[in-house]
């Protein structure tokens, strides 16, 4: 059951990188077919299988050997443990992580997603929260202050804040601070190896979210 999971959300997280990136170009996701965004060529269904197709194709094009982007690998395999973790949970909980992935890939596309968002997760945050309410309360109250001082020194981005401040609401303090510490670890190491001095926080936040989840419910099983 749990291998059919991980296929099921491996397949999931080859679709929505797809997905937000023609919502962004405003082009149609739901009739046209892959391709490849350099020769523009059709992909066959054996280049479309998640996480082989990459590896068997060494993460190039087949025909003009563009690399393509490891994102897609790593949302595909992040995505298969989230259903591996929570696919058998009551479906709110895999709701607000898939709302997270989402909000990560408009980050990692953009630096930015709508405010839109910012209801609904916070809203499927508190409901799935397993704090008392006046301890979310304290968080929210925290979180706003937080945001108001960053409004004016700019320390870091008001959507990394509003994740953070999710995160922190639906799972506890020791997920919360091992998710942002290794987040800030591979962001700073993918900076270095990669000589960027601006990269999208968020998604670093959400694969580390799910490594963490991951690695607690192996702790807890052992």
């Amino acid at each position: 059951m749990k291998i059919i999971l991980f296929i099921y959300g491996s397949i999931i997280g080859s679709f929505l990188p797809l997905l937000v990136e023609r919502i962004i170009a405003k082009k149609n996701f739901i009739w046209s077919r892959s391709q490849c965004t350099v020769c523009c060529r059709k992909l066959d269904w054996f280049e479309l299988i998640p996480i082989f197709s990459f590896v068997t194709l060494r993460g190039k094009c087949r025909v003009c050997k563009i690399k393509l982007p490891y994102y897609l690998l790593v949302y595909e395999f992040s995505t298969g443990f989230l259903f591996t973790l929570y696919g058998e949970q009551p479906f709110k909980i895999l709701c607000l992580l898939i709302c997270f992935e989402i909000i990560s890939l408009f980050d990692l596309f953009t630096f930015q997603f709508s405010l839109w968002w910012l209801p609904l997760i916070f809203a499927l945050a508190i409901y799935d929260s397993p704090m008392p309410y006046n301890n979310i309360v304290s968080i929210l109250i925290l979180y706003l202050i937080i945001l108001l001082i960053n409004y004016k020194f700019k320390w870091i981005g008001n959507g990394d804040l509003d994740l953070l401040a999710c995160i922190l609401i639906s799972t506890n303090l020791m997920v919360f601070a091992h998710t942002l510490l290794l987040a800030s670890a591979s962001a700073l190491l993918y900076c270095w190896f990669k000589k960027n001095k601006v990269v999208p926080f968020i998604p670093f936040l959400f694969n580390n979210l799910i490594v963490v989840l991951f690695l607690k419910s192996i702790l807890v099983t052992m």
